[in-house]
């Protein structure tokens, strides 16, 4: 390794290869190995409305949730977090 890489002397020994001015060589793709094929429309929609229908059935739970147990939970924020008092609910104060 005689020659410097891009006129630096502090390249010097680090590589165990020489760099080539050659270009890498250019491979056209295998679509028929191609690792993600991608599902008929049909699974694809089904997959779509389901996870749509999961985030909204959490999203209706929560909601529920906060309806029946929202009063104790704001008491237990407002009690253990001063700044969040604003929270509790109105009777609590």
């Amino acid at each position: 390794m005689s020659t410097t890489i891009r006129g630096s002397p502090h390249y010097t020994g680090l590589l165990l290869v020489e760099p080539s001015d050659d270009p890498p060589p250019v491979r056209p793709p295998i679509l028929e190995n191609d690792p993600l094929p991608q599902p008929p429309p049909r699974k694809r929609t089904s997959r779509v409305l389901s996870r749509f229908l999961m985030a909204f059935c959490i999203g209706a739970d929560a909601a529920l949730i906060w309806q029946s147990y929202g009063d104790a939970a704001r008491q237990m924020i407002a009690n253990s977090y001063p700044q969040f008092r604003w929270l509790a609910p109105r009777g609590a104060h």
